[in-house]
């Protein structure tokens, strides 16, 4: 009988210590949170503060915008000019400065700027390989998990690669070597995914300030595919539904690279002096 109340004490004892233990912890861990409280709108605080990019040009000037959450700074560049940064606000998809919500308009692939001089716009083209994020979700970030108006389904996102003269290839069917086609990184669909072909197209812009649109070469497997056409460079009209029972589709495991079409000095009276391609994929799984 003496060893059963011995027993029972040290149950209760045990108990006890277990639940003292247990209320320090706790009380700890609500100590750390008080200290570094990290709550759900706090995170998403930290995402939407992420830097983003915007950059548009044309033959005489730029303009790069750059975001954090709703603060932008505009810098302005002409010849040997460059402006102080301007400060801005985003609100409601619009650029506002002080006393002005017009002067600054995004639309899909440019940006117009008021012209005291001639009373119209003067507009820039949007440069997507220069910029970090595109247009669409820099203004409106409540639109990620849509695609031009399209909802995207769990386990999809679309992929957007651009290219510009940072790296060189040859083709060994080229005539000469004098000059250089520009090329995409190597990129490997992941495991469990497949990509679908949305967009696909390049920009030389020669000498003469004019701009040439046309169709990069598409490797696949280092085999080249034959697009042929720009069937895949209307990038207005892209539907989701359509591109997964029609476009090209790229399977879990496979490499893709995309090469400019031509070779600088060659094929045209005269050199581009500026670059730059671009493919979107539509990733899903496998």
């Amino acid at each position: 009988m003496e060893k059963c109340k011995l027993f029972y004490k040290l149950f209760i004892l045990i108990l006890l210590i277990s639940s003292c233990n247990s209320s320090n912890s706790k009380k700890e861990n609500e100590l750390d949170l008080n200290k570094n409280p990290q709550t759900h709108s706090e995170k998403l605080s930290k995402v939407t503060q992420e830097e983003k990019i915007l950059f548009f040009e044309d033959q005489f000037g730029s303009y790069k915008f750059t975001f954090r959450g709703n603060k932008v700074d505009i810098l302005y560049k002409y010849s040997d000019y460059t402006s102080p940064i301007e400060k801005a606000e985003l609100k409601d998809g619009k650029i506002i400065t002080e006393g002005c919500s017009e002067c600054y308009v995004l639309n899909q692939n440019s940006l117009c700027v008021p012209n005291p001089e001639t009373g119209e716009s003067d507009c820039y083209a949007f440069i997507r390989s220069k910029s970090t994020h595109d247009i669409e979700e820099t203004i409106n970030p409540e639109l990620i998990g849509y695609f031009k108006g399209q909802v995207l389904k769990d386990g999809e996102k679309v992929i957007k690669i651009n290219w510009a003269k940072e790296n060189k290839a040859n083709y060994t069917r080229d005539m000469s070597y004098s000059g250089s086609r520009y090329t995409s990184e190597s990129l490997t669909v992941p495991n469990g995914k497949k990509w679908i072909l949305l967009y696909i197209n390049e920009d030389f812009t020669f000498e003469s300030g004019d701009v040439v649109g046309s169709v990069p070469d598409l490797f696949i497997d280092n085999r080249e595919n034959e697009i042929g056409n720009r069937r895949f460079s209307n990038e207005s009209n892209i539907n989701l539904s359509r591109a997964k029972d029609e476009n090209i589709k790229i399977y879990s495991g496979s490499t893709i690279k995309a090469i400019s079409s031509r070779t600088n000095g060659n094929g045209v009276g005269d050199d581009f002096v500026e670059y730059k391609g671009e493919m979107w994929f539509l990733e899903i799984n496998d």
